[in-house]
């Protein structure tokens, strides 16, 4: 792995368990004060929905980093290794391409939210796309990385 591949995959590496660990706290903080108190917090479910939005968009970019996602390999595997290598360079290049678009029309949503509060938590409503915005920029990112991979062989 290159520095950049390197850096990435530890950042995402240390963060995705530490929401990992927020979402799983805040679930438990929440059954446990509806059981022992017959109170909820206002703002649980919502702040539980951004983690598992942050989560679920560092989880694909981790694992298209370390090409580790679920694949059916059978066309790549009919292939020999160069054709192997074109097709699987091409759909690292798509990947970029989706994610990048997705990063860049991620913003019309964030401006349409932005002046709309999620009350519970006090913030604009914008802040469940945010992390798909910048999930999709990481996937791109680490499409990209994976590309250059290929290409050095």
């Amino acid at each position: 792995m290159s520095l950049p591949e390197r850096l990435l995959d530890r950042a995402l590496s240390a963060l995705l368990p530490l929401l990992l660990a927020g979402l799983v706290g805040l679930t438990l903080a929440q059954v446990a004060l509806r059981y022992l108190a017959g109170q909820s917090l206002a703002w649980a479910e919502e702040a539980g929905i951004v983690l598992m939005i942050c989560l679920a968009w560092g989880g694909v970019a981790l694992l298209w980093l370390r090409d580790a996602h679920i694949a059916i390999d059978w066309l790549p595997s009919q292939l020999g290794p160069r054709g192997r290598g074109v097709l699987l360079g091409a759909i690292d290049l798509l990947a970029l391409a989706g994610a990048a678009t997705l990063a860049v029309l991620a913003q019309g949503a964030i401006d349409i939210f932005w002046d709309i509060d999620l009350l519970a938590l006090g913030m604009p409503a914008a802040v469940k796309y945010l992390p798909v915005q910048i999930g999709a920029g990481l996937l791109a990112v680490a499409a990209a990385l994976r590309f250059l991979r290929r290409l050095r062989g």
